[in-house]
């Protein structure tokens, strides 16, 4: 997925990408497009492409596999390009400043055709869509984007979660003849066993790496089927329990009064000492020194 965006775009300007980060489901750019023609290319990897600026009166004009369309380029528009679209043409009728493409893996529609029952899916049946006005996936893309600028200490888990979501609405929603099997159980909790063995692990783990994929091969389940027992479970995604237990953990460190912030940030996971004062002031009020006084 990486250079993908790369090798399709050109002229295009990149902004922002995700290749130095450990999503594997999941690639991500942000660029800025001239108007004009987009040379002709094959899609390699499912792209969701959002629009994040206002481009005033530009529009998209495209055409793949013989269908032609055409979409005005507002923030929040969304675009759908099936994996192996042969694209013929795309042009644009204006600049478009800011543009964020999601590449998602095959492994990610596996997954989703595997857990939803899909046994006939195929991806490259997935729609090839312009002009989309859907909130949720531009929630999702939003989401994506923001533990891109600013990282937390959960964006790994956060991200395959959100990238799960992704896919999972563009199978149901946006796939001829595609629906979950009528008469399917909702999604059930983890036994207490399972519980029990994955909360030990979080807690024996805040201060080092831990994935979705991590927390469900310790409930020997698929991070699709984790995800949905653990959410029934805790009340809570993955990612959210994990992030608010290294919270708790940095707290109990502040309040040692031995180690330092800079390290106390670090112990927890948090890539840089800003974003570690900015994730403790968003969940206490405080920034960490502040809460340190108080309670050393």
């Amino acid at each position: 997925m990486q250079g993908h965006g790369a090798r399709k775009f050109t002229t295009s300007a990149l902004i922002a990408s995700s290749s130095e980060r450990d999503w594997p489901l999941i690639a991500v750019d942000v660029r800025s497009h001239p108007a004009g023609a987009i040379d002709p290319f094959v899609t390699e990897s499912t792209e969701l492409t959002l629009v994040l600026s206002d481009a005033g009166a530009a529009t998209v004009l495209r055409s793949a596999n013989g269908v032609r369309q055409s979409a005005a380029a507002r923030p929040g528009t969304t675009f759908v390009i099936p994996v192996g679209t042969t694209e013929e043409a795309t042009y644009l009728t204006s600049d478009i400043a800011r543009v964020m493409h999601l590449y998602l893996s095959d492994a990610l529609f596996e997954t989703i055709a595997t857990e939803d029952h899909i046994p006939t899916f195929d991806r490259r049946n997935v729609r090839y869509v312009s002009g989309l006005r859907d909130p949720s996936l531009a929630w999702l893309a939003s989401t994506v984007l923001a533990e891109l600028r600013q990282p937390t200490s959960v964006g790994g888990p956060l991200v395959e979660t959100l990238s799960l979501s992704l896919a999972e609405r563009l199978v149901l929603n946006y796939t001829d003849g595609v629906s979950l099997c009528a008469g399917g159980a909702p999604p059930s909790g983890l036994d207490s066993a399972r519980l029990r063995r994955v909360l030990d692990y979080i807690h024996q783990h805040l201060s080092e790496p831990v994935s979705v994929r991590d927390m469900a091969a310790v409930a020997c389940l698929s991070p699709f089927h984790f995800a949905r027992a653990f959410r029934t479970s805790v009340g809570q995604a993955p990612h959210r329990y994990l992030s608010d237990q290294r919270l708790a953990l940095a707290q109990r460190l502040l309040r040692c009064g031995d180690t330092s912030i800079a390290e106390i940030g670090y112990l927890c996971q948090f890539a840089s000492p800003a974003n570690f004062t900015r994730a403790f002031r968003s969940a206490t009020g405080m920034t960490p020194r502040a809460y340190r006084h108080e309670r050393v």
